[in-house]
């Protein structure tokens, strides 16, 4: 009698779960779809060019593109007009190419990511509407558009969010394609991981090598997804794409590129802190946590969830322990989604913290599969009614808001580098959040299941764009006000223009011209007559085709002897290091704006060269 019992209520279930994946019109799924871009839009591209640029990432994109332009040069990358090989030209080209649309400005640094990260929202909800149904499709969009780490990552001129794109829609590609055994869509993912190739280098087939393998793996079909892939044909055609300029650079730099962007920015980051990006073995899993907050609370869950496949006799007659081994042989739509998005996530943040150089942005493939599994895990709740499952992590929400709005004040005061004003605007957030998370609180009570979820949702899209906008103008006047007024006035008077004891790339955008910065943070390039340019990143191994010379290396030379040997110079620096120059006869303060002091330096006709 209770298996009968247990029986009926899993055909239940089932039924809810197929109403639920039904399929509407034409008209409404175009017409949802549509709604959901416009919303990612409005997300990313709201004010996008209302704030000078962050040093120094942004830089490190935004200003090679406006370069190629001035130079002509499509092939070598440059940074305040030197060679710098860190990344493939993907990118900066669409970079280049925003700016002849849009013109040299913010917006047009930022528009290229701003597109992949909507772009992204709507394949996310694309495929979990394709293999679920829509209400998966708008949740999981929902948490992907509001979860912080990713919004704020495609507002920021960076190339993560192209890498993201392209790899994670590659990887649908894959998973469609073996599904529906679909040839088309399986050179369509190999043509969109060349593009990730060429967006940030062999981690763009590396880490989706290593996602499928592990997919399939699990899935006991690793032999059959080898067939259907035909990963030699693959190969053909991701060289296609991306070796004709990887050979014409080789050729160009004389095989420096292979040596500093291969080794260095490859290899040696996987296996050495560069750029100053360290962390510890848990960085990207506070990332993923932090980042993808508030639906970070639905995570374990869903995680259970995704792992936990209910064996029918049909898949273990004998009850043998193979049938444990076959767990993930027999799976539905739903169940395949899950596990596949699993994979993507648990394999991205392993991959990366395995690696000894850390950033956040690194783990932003992994939010699309954050999304997925958190959606399937709230669709499945409302079809099975199960009011436990969503009223314990909308509570612990609350809570926690609301605790937070309490002992924010005390907490703010212990954070380094944030100006005054954030905390109020936390505190703004917090107080809003724990008010719509009560409001969906008290939805689901009445048994209202989707008016409680969207009202979660909404809590969570609208006070994170409103007091975002806010965070992102307060963050932007505390660290860079100052910079692109201050250069742009040096730019106009044909003096030489130095950047003292800050890391200001962005100078160089705002100058339209070279600037001499602090040679502190470059180093000589093993093998190669390059410094490593203002990013910073450590000396790599001369390789073993490289000769071992005694010619000496270029050397530093103090940036202040190059601004007081000039017969007149600008200067900008900090407020804190300007008190250097008071000393000085020959300088002058000029302006300050911010944190941020202009120096004019004028030789006195006594003063001999130092």
């Amino acid at each position: 009698m209770t298996s009968t019992t247990a029986q009926l209520q899993r055909n239940q279930i089932r039924q809810e779960e197929q109403t639920a994946t039904s399929r509407p019109g034409l008209v409404t799924e175009l017409a949802v779809f549509a709604s959901i871009f416009a919303a990612a839009c409005f997300i990313f591209f709201t004010g996008l060019g209302d704030f000078p640029l962050f040093n120094p990432d942004e830089a490190f994109y935004a200003e090679p593109a406006r370069e190629m332009l001035d130079t002509g040069d499509y092939i070598t990358t440059t940074l305040n007009y030197a060679i710098r090989y860190t990344k493939p030209p993907l990118h900066i080209w669409l970079v280049a190419f925003s700016y002849h649309l849009f013109g040299q400005n913010e917006f047009a640094a930022r528009f290229v990511s701003a597109t992949c990260g909507a772009l992204l929202v709507a394949c996310t909800y694309w495929m979990l509407n394709r293999t679920v149904g829509m209400r998966a499709g708008l949740i999981g969009a929902g948490a992907l558009m509001s979860a912080p780490l990713y919004v704020v990552s495609g507002r920021l001129a960076i190339g993560d969010m192209t890498l993201s794109l392209a790899t994670v829609t590659g990887l649908f590609s894959f998973f469609n394609a073996f599904r529906e055994k679909r040839q088309s869509l399986v050179f369509l993912g190999y043509l969109l991981l060349a593009l990730a190739v060429m967006t940030k280098g062999p981690v763009g087939i590396v880490l989706p090598a290593i996602i499928l393998f592990g997919y399939h793996l699990l899935r006991r079909n690793l032999i059959e997804a080898l067939k259907f892939y035909k990963p030699h044909l693959g190969a053909l055609l991701v060289a296609a794409v991306t070796l004709p300029w990887l050979v014409i650079e080789t050729m160009v730099t004389k095989g420096e590129y292979f040596t500093c962007f291969i080794v260095m920015e490859n290899f040696q980051r996987f296996l050495k802190v560069v750029s100053g990006h360290k962390g510890a073995w848990w960085y990207h899993l506070a990332a993923v946590a932090g980042g993808f907050a508030p639906w970070t609370i639905f995570l374990p869950q869903a995680l259970v969830g995704a792992f936990h496949v209910e064996r029918t006799s049909s898949q273990n007659p004998k009850g043998d322990s193979k049938g444990i081994l076959n767990t993930f042989r027999h799976l539905d739509a739903r169940q395949e989604l899950a596990l596949f998005a699993a994979c993507l996530l648990f394999l991205t943040v392993t991959f990366y913290s395995a690696s000894v150089s850390k950033l956040m942005s690194y783990t932003l493939p992994a939010f699309p599969a954050l999304a997925i599994l958190v959606a399937l895990e709230i669709d499945r709740t409302i079809c099975q009614r199960r009011f436990k499952r969503l009223m314990i992590p909308l509570a612990l929400c609350a809570t926690v808001y609301s605790v937070g709005s309490l002992i924010e004040p005390l907490v703010i005061t212990h954070v380094r580098r944030v100006p005054p004003t954030i905390s109020l605007i936390v505190e703004n957030y917090l107080i809003a959040g724990s008010i719509g998370l009560a409001i969906a609180v008290a939805f689901l009570v009445v048994r209202r299941w989707n008016l409680a979820v969207s009202a979660f949702a909404l809590t969570a899209i609208g006070a994170g764009a409103f007091f975002g906008f806010q965070a992102a103008h307060v963050m932007s006047d505390f660290k860079e006000r100052g910079v692109a007024d201050l250069a742009r006035f040096a730019a106009d008077s044909g003096e030489p223009i130095f950047v003292y004891k800050a890391r200001l790339p962005s100078a160089t955008f705002y100058t339209h011209r070279a600037t001499v910065g602090s040679p502190a943070q470059e180093k000589p390039i093993a093998g190669t007559n390059r410094f490593t340019g203002v990013a910073g990143q450590s000396q790599p191994p001369i390789p073993f085709w490289v000769k071992e010379t005694s010619e000496p290396q270029p050397t530093e030379i103090k940036v202040e002897e190059q601004i007081l040997g000039s017969p007149k110079a600008y200067v900008i620096c900090s407020a804190n290091d300007a008190t250097y120059f008071d000393s000085h006869p020959g300088a002058k303060r000029v302006a300050q704006d911010g944190r941020f002091v202009l120096i004019h330096w004028l030789k006195p006709l006594d003063q001999s060269h130092p």
